[in-house]
């Protein structure tokens, strides 16, 4: 088991580096990617009105996908953290057994990781001081298009807008890929027993496809909103599959995770 969980990341590592360059390559050093984020971001704009299609004016899209979609997945850190305390509880008043045990450091894990992916997330936007569409001149606002490299017009930190924090946020679901799909409540009766069923809903390849859709369309619906270039939701992802292949090299994850065979 500990040889395939190393070649497979191994294996994701090549990947990782072959990817960012194909990334920094197309999106940052050649004009290719540039044209294509104004091109997509154009498209989306309308002129006669100076707004984006679905601009933060627009209620529902507002309300739906920038803060109900974010309050949303704030609510994995919120359970992981209801589980450890629980998971604490009984091991004060009862003790874990092994398996007890390990669906409780589990949820340490998730709990960790998305606060890691918070950290990165939070430092790289800091770093990048890139400014989002609508504070373009092309888009009505103040400022020249700038590459992700070059000097900023608009000097000290200001700008938030790299890599996508919304597509982050769906694409952070990823994780469960990495530690063998959602864990079972600490709670659970079946749990003490240690036979506790994933359903295949909940494992590391429904949780794939769970991630890269989520990430996906929260991206889409930021880049008609103009918070984002379409670009900044492909760097959002690279980042997040990043972060967790760093957290498996540390040891997060354990070796028994399903994310050796993803299965």
């Amino acid at each position: 088991m500990r040889g395939r969980a190393s070649d497979r990341l191994k294996r994701l590592w090549w990947g990782l580096l072959l990817s960012f360059v194909v990334l920094l390559v197309c999106t940052e050093l050649l004009p290719w990617g540039h044209r294509l984020d104004m091109w997509m971001s154009h498209a989306l704009y309308n002129q006669e009105r100076h707004q984006f299609y679905f601009s933060p004016n627009n209620g529902w899209v507002e309300r739906v996908v920038h803060v109900g979609f974010r309050n949303l997945l704030l609510l994995i850190p919120l359970y992981s953290l209801i589980q450890l305390v629980f998971g604490w509880i009984l091991w004060r008043r009862h003790g874990l057994n092994t398996f007890q045990r390990s669906v409780w450091q589990r949820w340490a894990r998730a709990l960790v990781a998305v606060a890691a992916l918070e950290v990165l997330v939070f430092c790289l936007k800091r770093w990048s001081n890139q400014a989002c569409p609508w504070s373009l001149t092309d888009f009505g606002g103040a400022w020249p298009y700038t590459d992700l490299l070059a000097l900023k017009p608009w000097g000290a930190a200001q700008m938030a807008c790299w890599p996508a924090g919304h597509a982050t946020g769906g694409f952070s679901l990823l994780i469960f890929c990495f530690m063998g799909g959602w864990p079972p409540n600490v709670w659970d009766a079946r749990v003490r027993s240690g036979s506790v069923v994933t359903p295949c809903y909940l494992r590391p390849r429904a949780f794939l496809i769970y991630g890269v859709l989520l990430g996906s369309v929260l991206g889409v619906f930021r880049v008609a909103q103009g918070a984002h270039f379409l670009t900044h939701q492909m760097w959002a992802m690279w980042w997040v599959v990043w972060a967790n292949a760093v957290l498996a090299q540390l040891g997060l994850y354990g070796q028994s995770d399903v994310f050796v065979s993803m299965e």
